[in-house]
């Protein structure tokens, strides 16, 4: 439990700080000249100066962290703080992400939470694919049973507007690709990359330009988001390349192909939306994400397959 709350606590000693940034404290990020000075940007804590990609993947990760402990102990005091202090994690994290544009935290808390139900059902159900089709119609009852109520709160709740910008930013770095800008760029070098049949296989050059030159190919935030930057200079040999070694590792811990689809999945959603790969603190929150979720798969307690 001591490990658990020291997690925790960073979570909570983060608190104060991002109260103060909605304040108008932006100092706190320790901001450089010529940084981004954008004000909703710089609501991170004390994650640093365009830290809101960082914290949003380490509080996704404390959240299911915290499942975690609840679902292997039997302490009910400590699940039951434990799961008080989820749903407060949840619901603040839900309410800031309205304040500093903070978008992607809804999309990658549901896949986190579907991938961590994946896991956990593959884990409980050897034969899955006997049993494949009966999860999926269930799956399909259920959502047809939200529907009507998720459509209320989609309607008339401010995620009405989140959900609507998200996908206004989507269709612009498809129809606009190379003259997007702002978030839409993440789909927008995706689209550049693909458009050009003479370099879609094997990029523009990898030495051609640094991994967050600005202005790159005329994108102004170039390497925002690893898929895309990745894309553009190595091609998709490089995306493919990449993506193999990923699977290969995940399969080692894992072992199971099955399992790790919506891990790879979620590779690379993380991929488009942020540095998931170039960027060493993002790297270790996703991986130890990972690393949980194998914990509830048996057969990585299997130490004579080898984990290393």
């Amino acid at each position: 439990m001591g490990k658990i709350v020291l997690i925790n606590m960073y979570f909570i000693i983060n608190l104060p700080f991002i109260f103060l940034q909605l304040s108008g404290e932006y100092w706190l990020t320790g901001i450089k000249k010529n940084d981004n000075t954008l004000a909703v940007d710089l609501i991170s804590g004390l994650y640093g100066n365009n830290g809101i990609p960082m914290m949003t993947l380490f509080t996704c990760f404390i959240i299911f962290l915290n499942y975690h402990y609840c679902t292997c102990h039997s302490y009910q005091n400590e699940k039951t703080l434990l799961s008080i202090f989820n749903v407060f994690i949840v619901v603040f994290f839900s309410i800031l992400s309205l304040f500093n544009d903070n978008k992607g935290f809804y999309l990658i808390f549901i896949i986190y939470l579907l991938v961590a139900l994946f896991v956990n059902y593959v884990n409980s159900n050897q034969n899955v694919s006997f049993k494949a089709l009966k999860i999926s119609l269930k799956i399909i009852g259920a959502v047809i049973l939200l529907c009507p109520f998720v459509y209320l709160i989609y309607r008339y709740t401010p995620l009405y507007n989140v959900i609507n910008q998200i996908v206004h930013e989507f269709l612009l770095g498809i129809y606009y690709a190379g003259s997007a800008h702002g978030s839409s760029e993440r789909i927008g070098m995706i689209t550049y990359a693909l458009s050009n049949d003479s370099n879609r296989l094997m990029g523009y050059g990898i030495g051609n330009a640094r991994w967050t030159d600005p202005g790159t190919f005329g994108f102004e935030h170039f390497g925002q988001s690893d898929f895309g930057v990745f894309l553009c200079l190595g091609g998709i040999f490089l995306i493919a390349a990449l993506f193999i070694i990923i699977t290969s590792l995940l399969y080692r811990l894992f072992f199971s192909y099955y399992t790790i689809i919506p891990l790879i999945l979620l590779f690379i959603v993380l991929s488009i939306y942020t540095q998931i790969f170039t960027v060493t603190s993002l790297t270790v929150s996703v991986s130890l994400f990972c690393v949980l979720c194998s914990f509830s798969c048996k057969k990585t307690i299997n130490l004579n397959k080898g984990l290393l």
